[in-house]
């Protein structure tokens, strides 16, 4: 699933800013499910994407603050 996911993305953030533009960064990638494991406990590779560190983050906190 994580080569699946990896190649898919292109080994790359996918973040994208408002104006469309990807973030570079191929190091310090994390796996980020789209809906959050923890609330749907689905394993696929469509719920997956790769963020660097320093946009998954922010991404947990805006998805789990959703949720409360």
């Amino acid at each position: 699933m994580k080569r699946a996911v990896s190649e898919r993305d292109g080994g790359r953030c996918t973040f994208k800013d408002p104006r469309g533009r990807k973030c570079a960064e191929t190091v310090t990638l994390e796996f980020d499910r789209l809906n959050g494991f923890a609330r749907t406990h689905l394993h696929e590779v469509d719920e997956i994407r790769l963020l660097c560190r320093a946009h998954n983050r922010p991404a947990a906190g805006q998805l789990y603050a959703r949720a409360s």
